[in-house]
């Protein structure tokens, strides 16, 4: 996008995904990369032309569309990696997931979190994921919650718990909405 001149590199390059909602196909037909960047001003240029998820994601009450389509999650990964448990590189991993009301706020927080590598110093972070849900209560009405998914290379959840920590410090500075906790936090690993 940029000449790279007088630019601030990225340690890591990034790619910025989106998930559409399709009623027949499977997950990979649904991915499309939007974008590749490799330096801070690539990146905001990119950030600030793309929505915010509480523009296209599913709110409960309306189904929203860019243009002709439905958006059903951003992800956001390291280049070379696809959003998907089948990477080679995501494939023996695991993520902490955690749902949130607050969208925007969050959302941002977390990809600066790790472009500025303030999260996971040691690239153990493939990427991350903002997905609506919709859990589906007997009794009362459907409850729609954003899912928020950090996914690491590695099942070492001494190596999580560490990452875990530094995500909370970094979602709950200067928060502006209910502190996140770890009891918040739920670690899955991917399975095969």
């Amino acid at each position: 996008m940029a000449d790279t001149e007088g630019t601030h590199p990225l340690h890591t390059a990034w790619s910025i995904w989106e998930l559409r909602e399709m009623s027949k196909g499977n997950y990979a037909d649904k991915l499309h990369k939007l974008c590749t960047f490799k330096t801070v001003e690539d990146f905001w240029g990119y950030w600030n032309n793309l929505p915010k998820p509480s523009q296209v994601l599913n709110d409960g009450v309306t189904k929203k569309k860019l243009g002709d389509r439905a958006i059903e999650s951003f992800c956001f990964f390291r280049e070379g990696i696809t959003p998907e448990w089948e990477d080679p590189i995501n494939l023996s991993g695991g993520e902490w997931q955690l749902q949130a009301e607050e969208l925007d706020h969050l959302w941002d927080k977390l990809v600066l979190g790790m472009i500025g590598e303030t999260i996971d110093p040691d690239n153990e972070i493939t990427g991350a994921r903002i997905i609506h849900k919709v859990i589906n209560l007997r009794l009362h009405k459907d409850q729609h919650s954003y899912r928020f998914e950090l996914w690491l290379r590695s099942r070492d959840i001494n190596l999580a718990d560490v990452i875990r920590n530094d995500m909370l410090d970094c979602l709950n500075t200067d928060n502006k909405g209910k502190a996140i906790t770890r009891a918040d936090c739920v670690h899955k690993t991917h399975s095969h």
